[in-house]
């Protein structure tokens, strides 16, 4: 049975919770993680594919990358298993150090075509000030990596932030120009306003 809208792009729950304490996100105060085992997770996408066949499967996850193992477990079940589908996540930058090439590689072909990461700011200060935890030099190197496994990175960021002054935003914009350049499929996305409330 098909339902219009929703298989385009099919939103899925593997885990709940993130470890990390970004000042800015709905997930801070939720640092316990309940997460599915890869054998469930595929399992379940599976049944989304035969049933309802969507284009896209969108892991709506804190972190999906937060364990890195079972990322690669749930990746090589679904290339196991021959599904065909497209996926969409959530990364760090810093996380995605703990991904080697080969299982970048083994990414792209289980269907991750798209990662999103939270760039959040072009200025090493305001991600320092934000709780953030991770740097420029991270962001232009997870576009280079994901660049040579094929995969489209897309980059958020925010505006309005306590503390934020033009150089920031002119940070911003330039570390996005740079975000272009070393990877063109990268997509990055209108700066979001930040809201305290």
């Amino acid at each position: 049975k098909k339902y219009p809208g929703i298989t385009d792009k099919w939103p899925y729950l593997s885990s709940k919770g993130c470890p990390f304490t970004c000042s800015f996100c709905t997930w801070k105060g939720n640092r316990r993680m309940r997460i599915k085992p890869p054998e469930v997770v595929v399992e379940e996408i599976e049944h989304i594919v035969k049933n309802y066949g969507p284009k896209t499967i969108t892991f709506i996850d804190g972190l999906f990358f937060v364990q890195v193992k079972r990322v690669k477990a749930i990746a090589e079940l679904i290339l196991e298993r021959k599904i065909d589908v497209s996926l969409y996540s959530m990364c760090r930058v810093d996380l995605l150090e703990k991904v080697d090439d080969d299982m970048l590689v083994t990414l792209k072909k289980a269907g991750f075509h798209e990662i999103a990461f939270g760039g959040e700011s072009g200025s090493d200060l305001q991600l320092k000030l934000m709780r953030k935890n991770t740097t420029q030099a991270q962001l232009l190197k997870s576009a280079e990596r994901t660049v040579k496994a094929g995969i489209m990175p897309t980059y958020s960021f925010l505006l309005g932030l306590p503390g934020q002054v033009d150089d920031h935003v002119s940070s911003s914009l330039k570390i996005m120009d740079q975000l272009k350049k070393i990877n063109p499929m990268s997509r990055c996305n209108i700066m979001a306003i930040f809201d305290p409330y």
